[in-house]
């Protein structure tokens, strides 16, 4: 055996190409999960990788046979594997009527019931290979070859679409841009490579344009999700200038608004909307609901003066300012609040507004 050879038969007589076989898939697949690339395509093409991979395992098989067993050799290895698993079939079934009824055992009998199938699954499958590949002349070895390119260039295909896909994510490190979407349908398949892997996606109505846009769902977010649903999309540009999406999310300003048209003097909503606001600083929006908040509940000050607060630190002066100047005109036939009146002439200075400053109000007095 020459020095060239001798690694070529380690790697396939090692099960290597098999072990890759399994992992570079599943690897693929998590990364297009984890930087998903909005793709009417890969979910279709999902299917297909798992059948490609199970024939790519029957074709490895095959051609290793072949290729380093003669005909006679490798019909008496196949025939010799064939009676074992036979053997090892019937035994499993006759335990598996047999043995929960001597050790009181019932969670034995499914166990040794799908050993007996798939044992014998695996005698069938390597008597069909047998036959093959025995009964038919040698042009089969290179057809099989050429068959096992093909099928290995639609994984790598796969592989290599997984491998862009992590470039484009990975190195882009730009904030996302949040995206208003809505859920047309929600599908899912059970895809076989090497493992049986659950694979749910979404349709969104898109937001670069009319149509549709389908993406990945993570396990979190498919929970979460139905048909019909106001969603926030959170959209990275890409480093390879392929827009990705990071995170699904329920739009909450879509979905707390729909709670006050049903109960409009509900608390819970009006603070989670002003929460909602102040997280994406959208402070104008959040000031609005705080007023009209505060029209509703003049006397809750400390939930108020918290809104307040959060404004003056993200300096947005103005919108504390007339925050405050709007408590000021809901309490002036109440008693008096005079740290109101402090913040209003620190923030009326602040707007170079000194007269303001310096006449006191009717409450102040």
């Amino acid at each position: 055996m020459s020095a060239s050879a001798a690694p070529r038969l380690l790697w396939s007589w090692a099960g290597l190409p098999n072990v890759l076989l399994v992992v570079l898939p599943l690897a693929a697949l998590s990364i297009q999960m984890r930087y998903r690339i909005p793709s009417r395509y890969v979910s279709g093409v999902l299917p297909w990788i798992g059948v490609a991979l199970s024939a790519l395992s029957l074709l490895f098989f095959l051609n290793r046979l072949m290729a380093h067993s003669g005909v006679g050799g490798l019909r008496t290895t196949a025939e010799r594997f064939e009676r074992w698993s036979f053997g090892a079939s019937l035994v499993s079934f006759v335990l598996a009527f047999m043995a929960p009824a001597w050790l009181g055992s019932p969670g034995l009998f499914p166990i040794l019931l799908w050993g007996a199938v798939g044992t014998a699954s695996a005698a069938l499958l390597v008597y069909a290979c047998r036959v093959t590949a025995t009964a038919l002349s040698g042009s089969l070895t290179s057809s099989f070859r050429w068959l096992e390119r093909a099928t290995l260039l639609l994984v790598l295909v796969f592989v290599g679409h997984g491998a862009v896909t992590l470039v484009n994510g990975a190195l882009d490190f730009s904030a996302p841009i949040e995206a208003k979407a809505q859920v047309v349908a929600i599908e899912g398949v059970e895809v076989d490579l090497g493992r049986f892997v659950a694979v749910s996606w979404a349709d969104l109505r898109s937001w670069r344009a009319e149509g549709i846009e389908r993406i990945f769902l993570l396990e979190r977010e498919r929970r979460r999700m139905w048909p019909g649903q106001a969603v926030l999309v959170s959209v990275h540009p890409g480093a390879l200038g392929i827009p990705w999406v990071s995170r699904v999310i329920r739009d909450d300003e879509v979905y707390f608004r729909q709670i006050l048209e049903v109960a409009p003097t509900a608390t819970a909503p009006l603070k989670h909307l002003i929460t909602f606001y102040l997280e994406r600083q959208r402070w104008e929006d959040a000031t609005a609901v705080a007023v009209e908040y505060l029209k509703r509940y003049p006397d809750d000050y400390g939930y108020i003066g918290d809104i307040a607060a959060r404004l003056a630190a993200a300096r947005r002066t103005k919108e504390t300012l007339a925050l405050l100047e709007s408590f000021e005109k809901v309490i002036e036939e109440r008693p008096s609040y005079p740290e109101v009146q402090q913040q209003l002439h620190q923030l009326r200075q602040q707007l170079g507004q000194p007269e303001l400053v310096a006449t006191p109000t009717r409450s102040a007095l």
